[in-house]
């Protein structure tokens, strides 16, 4: 197992890119580099847009990214 040291931001951009790496669909694949710029870039403007990728493929996307930046609890 690989070991990384750094922040969790860090670390939680490395297991965002492991995910993002591990899609098969194209569009999916598309919509998740899409939303992770989203949350890099502090959300703050609307949601990404999810062109051709069905409501509950983004959603799942979306919760999946969330997951993965959740800040731990103390």
């Amino acid at each position: 197992m690989t070991q990384i040291n750094g922040d969790p931001h860090t670390i939680a951009g490395f297991n965002a890119g492991k995910y993002i790496g591990s899609i098969r669909s194209a569009a999916k694949k598309q919509y998740a580099r899409t939303y992770l710029n989203y949350v890099l870039k502090g959300r703050r403007v609307s949601g990404p847009d999810r062109g051709k990728l069905s409501a509950k493929a983004a959603r799942a996307v979306r919760m999946r990214m969330d997951r993965i930046f959740e800040r731990p609890s103390s």
